[in-house]
């Protein structure tokens, strides 16, 4: 019975180390946190990164990852997590189902994600001491990566934390998007309150969502802002991770891990800081969800890089490997349908060059197909199921089957907003287009030099010396490791251990080319003639910038490991004692600390190069509290109110035919629980173009704009009112031509909002 008992040991030692770590933590966080605001999300932050470590963990022994589970390393086991708890979420879907729409209650996805966390923290109590175990003796080289994580993440984190509202418009839909996707719990389909079928893809709403469970609804805005760095830094420290392991495994000596270790805090913290963009990578994160992939491409190479740190026998390793690929494809497609390139053309060639070895390692029937076929049902049934639920492409086939309309329709009830057709090339023009591009861009045409097809150029590198320098580093470390494989002596490459390093390395570049190529096939190929081929093109263009930046960082990491270990290998051959000494230890320790320093010093010194702290927000800044009194005005509205904001119409790109939301309103409405029209195309607003605003508002014709407003179900009108001035010189307003009172508004205010926003009555 006392076995089996669940109670923290009386002096506290398994405390010790958590309380140890929220401490450092907190010291590191306070040159950046300048608000209670920024505090509590930091503090968020920390507990949701803990929940997914913690399923990571419990997800790396149910698949027997017995390196990683004897390993401390943290962001791996977070990001594994992250993608358990995408799967979970999605089996728990009906559950979450009734909660909200059955019995009517909120708070169904962190409640279940609570349960979920506590369910299984009773179930592996026991784990909690072997936590307290591994983390006592954490080598100086874990805690270093650790330190450089940390603080790309305390510096991102307080900074989209500063203000809650948006960057601009995708950030707005993103986080109305988000909030929409946190309060259902579970797959929605519709637009807001309303019963129009969603045409926007769900996957960067559901991680946000996801992450953002510990707040019950805080700071859904800073949770979306925050997902590309997030998920960008995950990848990268979860890649150096599994590096790391790889090196103790072939018994690399503790200063030379610690020597690569500081070269690698080094070498990352200039780029993060001052090589690149990664904290700001595009302009108001434009484009949130491509920016937020990098973690979803890289899932299969990582989950292939742990199946070569366990034996070749270990059946659900292998499995894992395989099942990752389908599971993380769908999760790309889900995020954006132009990523399905960027994972076809990058993703499954860096993870098949990484598989072809183990696949010839494993032995049987059983390894060659059985497991593989195994591994990718697995994974392909949930990757059909967050495909199918997602309203993007159940609009798609929809559109494309008539048995799915009338399902949707009919059987969901709900309806779907057709665009017109562009006329744009038939499947046979499209064939002899690419016919005719191939051999252009891979031969006739003009060719990249070498160093420019495996690293192109990008606009997120912004240091000048940063490519020159990495293409024939990256070269010259690449033969340095097929050199100690094959013409090292014996004793050398006895030890294996550049096998994975060479091949990572080789797969990186060749996926890099590969997506280079296919990107500029694709543009070629479709062209800009209808919107979807011109929003394909462009955003798979602009995509080989940001994996240039990301195979940056991946370069350097397997560069390093490569050349640490050589030098290792050769001291180890020749001097060993070198290594065992006490002035080296010294000498390492000393390197160390002062790497540490730095990383400290010069993320508290140099500023994030992007949007300035007061222009944060669109189109001005809000915090927290704003938000909730926002809420809590409109919470004096009906639940089926529909408001009429102000609005005005834009076209981009020439084609993309806009209602955004105007002046003081724009900023509250992603945090809105009510529908609005206009919203960006979110709930209420979802079937109007801006063409719609022209005609309704900026004509004379106020019965049947009128009439308009009643089918649309217009309840209230939203209004800025400038300090002192009364309700009825508020009313007094009008909508481009149009009058307020015209319209049907009258009385006084409904509610009462911050910034001087109220709501009044409009009776159309």
């Amino acid at each position: 019975m006392l076995k089996n008992r669940f109670a923290w040991p009386g002096n506290g030692r398994l405390m010790r180390a958590p309380v140890l770590t929220a401490l450092a933590v907190l010291l590191l966080a306070s040159p950046f946190i300048h608000s209670f605001d920024q505090a509590r999300f930091l503090v968020l932050l920390g507990i949701s990164m803990a929940g997914m470590g913690w399923l990571g963990g419990m997800s790396a022994r149910l698949l027997r990852l017995e390196v990683l589970i004897a390993s401390p390393a943290l962001f791996t086991r977070i990001l594994l997590g992250q993608v358990a708890l995408v799967v979970m979420w999605l089996l728990l879907s009906p559950l979450t189902l009734l909660w909200s729409r059955g019995l009517g209650l909120s708070h169904g996805l962190p409640l279940v994600i609570m349960g979920l966390m506590a369910g299984t923290l009773w179930w592996r109590r026991g784990q909690l001491s072997t936590w307290k175990h591994a983390a006592s003796h954490v080598d100086g080289a874990w805690l270093l990566i650790a330190l450089l994580a940390t603080m790309v993440l305390l510096k991102a984190g307080t900074h989209y934390s500063l203000r809650a509202g948006a960057l601009g418009l995708d950030t707005h839909q993103h986080i109305a998007f988000a909030l929409d996707q946190f309060t259902a719990g579970y797959p929605k389909l519709s637009a807001g309150h309303t019963l129009w079928l969603e045409k926007y893809p769900k996957m960067l709403h559901v991680l946000a969502a996801l992450w953002a469970w510990p707040g019950f609804g805080l700071h859904i805005g800073p949770f979306l802002k925050i997902q590309p760095v997030l998920q960008a830094t995950l990848a990268i420290f979860a890649i150096a991770e599994v590096v790391l392991l790889w090196m103790r495994q072939r018994q690399v000596s503790v200063p030379m891990s610690r020597a690569w270790a500081v070269m690698v805090v080094v070498v990352l913290g200039y780029c993060i800081l001052r090589g690149t963009s990664f904290l700001y990578p595009v302009d108001d994160l434009n484009s949130t969800g491509r920016l937020a992939a990098i973690s979803t491409l890289l899932f299969p190479v990582l989950c292939a890089m742990l199946c070569w740190l366990e034996p070749a026998k270990s059946g659900r390793p292998w499995v894992l490997a395989w099942l990752s690929l389908p599971l993380a494809g769908a999760m790309a497609a889900k995020l954006n349908p132009s990523l399905t390139i960027a994972f076809v053309s990058f993703a499954v060639p860096a993870w098949a060059l990484l598989m072809l070895p183990l696949w010839f390692r494993v032995d049987g029937l059983r390894g060659k197909l059985g497991l593989p076929l195994l591994g990718l049902l697995a994974g392909g049934v949930p990757g059909v199921l967050l495909l199918v639920t997602d309203p993007y492409y159940l609009q798609l086939l929809a559109e494309a089957s008539p048995v799915v309309r009338r399902f949707v329709e009919q059987t969901l009830g709900l309806r779907l907003l057709v665009a017109p057709v562009e006329l744009g090339r038939s499947s046979a023009e499209v064939v002899e287009r690419l016919v005719q591009v191939l051999p252009w861009e891979l031969w006739y045409g003009p060719q990249p030099s070498m160093g420019g097809q495996y690293l192109p150029d990008s606009q997120q590198v912004v240091a000048h010396t940063l490519l020159p320098l990495t293409r024939p580093l990256a070269v010259f470390t690449f033969l340095v490791g097929m050199a100690m494989m094959t013409i090292a002596p014996a004793s050398i490459r006895s030890r294996r251990a550049f096998g994975l390093l060479v091949i990572a390395q080789f797969a990186l570049a060749v996926a890099v080319a590969v997506a280079l190529r296919v990107s500029n096939i694709t543009t070629l190929t479709l062209g800009h003639d209808t919107l979807e081929a011109s929003l394909l093109s462009t955003y798979t263009q602009r995509y080989i910038g940001l994996l240039t930046m990301y195979a940056v960082f991946l370069q350097w990491i397997l560069m390093l490991a490569i050349l640490v270990m050589a030098v290792d290998a050769g001291l180890q051959w020749r001097m060993p004692r070198v290594l065992q000494g006490r002035t080296t230890d010294l000498v390492s320790r000393c390197a160390m600390a002062v790497a540490a320093l730095a990383v400290v010093a010069s993320f508290i010194s140099i500023d994030i190069k992007g949007v300035t702290p007061a222009d944060q927000g669109w189109t001005f800044p809000i915090n927290e509290s704003d938000v909730r009194a926002f809420q809590a005005a409109e919470r004096a509205l009906p639940d089926d109110a529909v408001v009429l904001a102000p609005a005005y119409a834009i076209v981009l790109n020439g084609r993309e035919d806009w209602v955004l939301p105007s002046m003081y309103v724009t900023p509250y409405l992603p945090f809105a629980h009510r529908d609005y029209l206009f919203n960006v195309r979110l709930g209420s607003g979802y079937g109007f173009f801006a063409k719609d605003l022209r005609s309704m508002f900026c004509r004379s014709q106020v019965q049947q704009t009128r009439e308009i407003l009643r089918r649309a179900g217009v309840t209230h009108l939203l209004v800025h009112r400038w300090e002192g001035q009364g309700d009825e010189r508020a009313l007094d307003g009008q909508y481009c031509l149009t009058g307020y009172r015209q319209l049907g508004a009258a009385g006084k205010p409904v509610a009462t909002g911050p910034d001087g926003l109220v709501f009044y009555r409009l009776d159309p």
